[in-house]
């Protein structure tokens, strides 16, 4: 019996409900689609930003894509990286301005060594770590 370990992501929701563990692999798959397609636009539909993401994921993504991108949407407008505007007959999703999103890295689970590498606090997912077997 072969164990791998996965990490997990403990998202955000705007509202402030609790989150979700999603895998993070699955996670930073959808966020980079996301925020490829609205660096693309000047703002999308929950049903556009939706295909949109869809066509930039990688081929082979397993998982409810709805879902996925659900999830992350709302960790996202949660952290402050894009905004729902209601302003609109339909509401629209855009990105914040770029001189107020601070910049970082992709999280990691662990830096070189075995250490933690310490993310701040207001943008780094959360990360848990579990055993499955296959």
């Amino acid at each position: 019996m072969k164990t791998t370990e996965i990490t997990r992501i403990l998202t955000l929701h705007p509202e402030g409900k609790a989150g979700v563990h999603v895998d993070r692999n699955k996670y930073l798959a959808m966020r980079a689609a996301i925020l490829r397609a609205l660096r693309t636009s000047r703002g999308m539909t929950h049903t556009e930003l939706l295909i949109a993401a869809r066509r930039r994921l990688p081929r082979g993504f397993k998982g409810s894509i709805p879902w996925y991108h659900e999830t992350v949407k709302l960790d996202l407008e949660a952290r402050g990286l894009i905004r729902r505007q209601t302003d609109t007959e339909s509401a629209t999703y855009r990105l914040v301005a770029s001189s107020a999103k601070p910049s970082r890295k992709k999280p990691r689970a662990s830096a070189p060594g075995g250490g933690k590498k310490r993310l701040k606090k207001s943008n780094a997912p959360k990360s848990r770590r579990t055993r499955s077997s296959r």
